[in-house]
């Protein structure tokens, strides 16, 4: 396994080629640096003791069903109306479609 410094490394070189970024040696250090304070940052977050807090891992998904991800009472489906009654709102209408403004010339 390699140690920190070298995954660091090669995240930096990763995350560089993935970006198409041209870095210098000095801006690797810099940013590999960043990213493992970073890193470490979140790892001490992981460690932090919750059970005080009502978060419990198995009740965080609980409430993801479909119903109350996809669809609520305040999403509820509002009456549908027909073309004729939403082309009425539109500022200029031509042979059933709303005409707008020509953006791109020729």
């Amino acid at each position: 396994m390699k140690n920190t410094t070298e995954k660091t490394e090669f995240d930096i070189e990763r995350l560089a080629t993935l970006s198409q970024l041209t870095l210098s040696e000095n801006e690797k250090r810099s940013l590999g640096c960043e990213l493992e304070r970073m890193l470490d940052f979140v790892s001490s977050i992981a460690e932090l003791d919750t059970q005080n807090y009502g978060y419990n891992e198995s009740s965080a998904l609980d409430d993801l069903t479909p119903k109350n991800v996809f669809f609520t009472e305040q999403n509820a489906i509002s009456p549908v109306y027909s073309r004729d009654e939403l082309l009425k709102n539109a500022p200029s209408v031509t042979e059933g479609y709303i005409s707008v403004p020509r953006v791109i010339k020729e």
